[in-house]
């Protein structure tokens, strides 16, 4: 497993003193698609237990296998949430003539570690996307103008697979290494978050 990265989880003073709850941070989300029976001959074959599938009841994101939900974040980190109609349309304004390709290339897998902070153990199972010409990165650098905050030091383009125990996660990066290499990106809207709780965090009044 990948070892533990500097996050914002380390410093919970900040989040306290600036009232940010990472929970209710914004998202924007690019659906990807796997290729069919993607994880369904790993159960077949034994390389793969549903019984290593890992949920958390308090974290809405970890429910083991997130396929069906598969997608690329493109930024995470908002202060207001694409779900507000007018975080919405400035978000549609910037990426108003950005088209993302038909497909993306896996460049190989990871299993991330938790947050120190974790009540339950688990292994987050991540495709690694391959940007082709840049077009991720320019959604990104458009979509950073909004008022938001890093939680992480660098943004890693990935779609996650499955949250599993810790202990399964090398079996499950083994059985993946021999299986497809690119994501399917169908015609669909942006996903801007309808699947996550209701919130925000106070964004700052622009300066006069």
């Amino acid at each position: 497993m990948a070892e533990h990265e500097s996050n914002i989880h380390d410093y919970p003073w900040l989040l306290e003193e600036l009232d940010i709850d990472v929970n209710a941070l914004g998202a924007v989300m690019l659906p990807v698609k796997f290729r069919e029976g993607y994880l369904e001959r790993g159960y077949a074959s034994g390389m793969l237990h549903e019984d290593d599938l890992v949920t958390d009841p308090d974290k809405f994101w970890i429910k083991g296998d997130v396929t069906d939900n598969a997608h690329v974040t493109l930024l995470y980190g908002l202060l207001e949430p694409g779900t507000e109609p007018a975080q919405a349309e400035r978000i549609h304004r910037l990426l108003a003539d950005w088209r993302p390709p038909t497909w993306l290339p896996i460049t190989g897998f990871e299993a991330f570690p938790p947050p120190d902070n974790a009540t339950v153990p688990y292994a987050c199972i991540v495709a690694r996307i391959g940007d082709r010409g840049g077009i991720l990165a320019e959604a990104h650098g458009r979509l950073e103008y909004l008022p938001h905050v890093n939680t992480y030091p660098e943004w890693k383009l990935h779609a996650t697979i499955a949250y599993v125990q810790p202990h399964a996660a090398e079996r499950w990066l083994a059985y993946l290494e021999r299986g497809p290499r690119a994501v399917e990106v169908p015609d669909v809207p942006l996903n801007l978050g309808s699947d996550r709780p209701k919130g925000r965090n106070a964004v700052a009044a622009p300066a006069d």
